[in-house]
């Protein structure tokens, strides 16, 4: 089934495969998907995102605006890495498929829009993970030793696998994806 969150004369779309839903699709209503298609207002993105991480569908096709796909996409060290950055580029093989300047649309909103294909990489992410990864990075600007002392974690002496020395004196926002999700990893049940 196709999910499309849009305004379309319903008519128009009378094909076996589509199905329209008329629903508030950020509730807890249990519904399946395997393609999403949306234009949503811009302040409702971040969770649209979020929400998708939680969801396994084949792919989805979004428009957003431009400053936040820049977010998404950005890289660790690049001032707008965050943790919707890391979330995303995690769950999801991200591809640029349209710029669309402000001036294609009537009335001219005051933004640039990007229209972006997401396709699932790895399984759903759990809620806690997704809360998990927020928390590291409400300690953004602070390094990995830092937050394993505001974690009573720096006496910690069997880490595992899990190699801390390598990043222990970097910044949250100096971590590669790979490295914040050992880090989330490693602490999940700690805090």
């Amino acid at each position: 089934m196709i999910l499309i969150i849009i305004i379309i004369e319903k008519k128009k779309l009378d094909y076996d495969n589509l199905k329209l839903l008329n629903k508030d699709g950020f509730n807890n209503e249990v519904f399946h998907f395997d393609i999403f298609f949306s234009s949503l207002p811009y302040y409702e993105s971040r969770r649209a995102i979020l929400w998708l991480c939680q969801k396994d569908f084949k792919r989805g096709i979004l428009l957003l605006q431009r400053e936040f796909v820049e977010k998404l996409l950005a890289s660790f060290g690049n001032k707008n890495y965050r943790a919707i950055s890391v979330i995303t580029q995690y769950r999801f093989s991200v591809n640029v498929l349209l710029d669309v300047p402000f001036h294609s649309f009537s009335p001219q909103p005051h933004v640039d829009s990007v229209l972006i294909e997401i396709v699932p990489k790895v399984s759903p992410l759990s809620k806690s993970f997704i809360n998990n990864i927020q928390f590291l990075f409400s300690f953004r600007k602070k390094n990995v030793s830092f937050l394993m002392n505001y974690l009573n974690k720096s006496d910690q002496i069997n880490y595992g696998s899990f190699d801390i020395d390598e990043i222990k004196e970097k910044k949250i926002w100096q971590l590669s994806v790979e490295q914040i999700f050992e880090l989330s990893t490693f602490l999940n049940g700690k805090w």
